[in-house]
């Protein structure tokens, strides 16, 4: 035969010395694995321990909740308190009022064209078309809705305020 050559003793031996070495890899990694298994569960049963001697060391009131102890100084719940109260009260126009409604989160969806057209809702900037987003507005008032083509021409729609989605595509007046 020719390119064929008769293996050698060395060879042989080569081959099964890595075989051997294979076993040897695999047994190694097997053991490894088990040591950090063990290593884990070690680590596991001690933070346990810790626990329950920590549980054991608290006296019953301060298990039953009833002992007054607080992580956080007086002078901590004071100077919060103080800003609490500095704070200015929330705005009349929040509140709901006889001519509008609730205040709500409404979405607004703005499939219109050219693209990249800019959307403004009662003269605020929200983003660019295609839109889809949330703005506030009180339930049942009228909301102005413009959109702003890059070359300057303006749709304009006026859409009711209203809990759920607003559509506008193109064809929809």
């Amino acid at each position: 035969m020719v390119g064929f050559t008769e293996p050698t003793r060395k060879s042989l031996a080569l081959a099964r010395l890595g075989r051997r070495v294979a076993e040897w890899a695999e047994k190694f990694f097997i053991w490894g694995q088990w040591m950090w298994g063990l290593l884990f569960l070690a680590l596991g049963a001690r933070f346990a321990l810790i626990a329950l001697e920590r549980y054991g060391q608290q006296s019953p009131e301060s298990i039953a909740g009833t002992e007054k102890k607080s992580a956080v100084p007086s002078s901590v719940h004071s100077t919060l308190r103080q800003i609490a109260k500095s704070l200015p009260k929330p705005s009349e126009d929040l509140k709901p009022t006889a001519k509008g409604g609730d205040v709500i989160t409404a979405t607004l969806s703005a499939n219109l064209q050219p693209s990249r057209s800019e959307v403004l809702v009662d003269g605020e900037s929200l983003g660019n078309t295609p839109f889809a987003g949330d703005f506030s507005c009180r339930l049942g008032d009228p909301v102005k809705i413009e959109i702003i083509a890059p070359s300057g021409a303006t749709k304009q729609f006026t859409r009711p305020c209203s809990k759920g989605m607003i559509t506008l595509r193109d064809g929809s007046e």
